[in-house]
């Protein structure tokens, strides 16, 4: 299973759910705003979470694409590599339901201007995800 998740947004809130796919602790991701004011997002998949967290400006515009594939997993953030894992994240279900502020799950509900959810069924190249996420 490959993919890549891409969030262009505006968050006004401390802990906060911005984006869910599939909601639960299996195969599935979840992108929210701590009680601290930074960006987490959590990736779950038979048990096993990847947790990565980066300092955001709540005030200012953020873009954060997720991308995964075969063990490797890439987050970028505003044009620049945030963070990869090598780790055995793959999700063996169908990434399908997609939930953006709901809150509930992992934080409450975010108040937030999403201007651009993107959703690809593989994952981008380095290139690609600089391009998508440069403001």
């Amino acid at each position: 299973t490959e993919g890549t998740i891409f969030l262009d947004y505006n968050s006004t809130t401390f802990d906060g759910e911005l984006l869910s796919v599939n909601r639960s602790t299996q195969n599935s991701i979840h992108v929210f705003v701590s009680t601290e004011g930074a960006l987490k997002i959590q990736m779950y998949s038979d048990g096993a979470v990847l947790t990565y967290s980066l300092t955001s400006d709540l005030e200012s515009r953020g873009k954060v694409a997720i991308s995964y594939e075969n063990n490797s997993q890439k987050i970028y953030f505003n044009g620049t590599l945030a963070t990869s894992f090598t780790d055995s994240w793959t999700p063996n279900v169908a990434m399908t339901q997609i939930s953006i502020n709901q809150g509930g799950y992992v934080s409450l509900i975010c108040k937030s201007n999403i201007s651009a959810l993107q959703v690809f069924k593989t994952a981008l190249t380095d290139a690609e995800l600089i391009t998508l996420t440069t403001i």
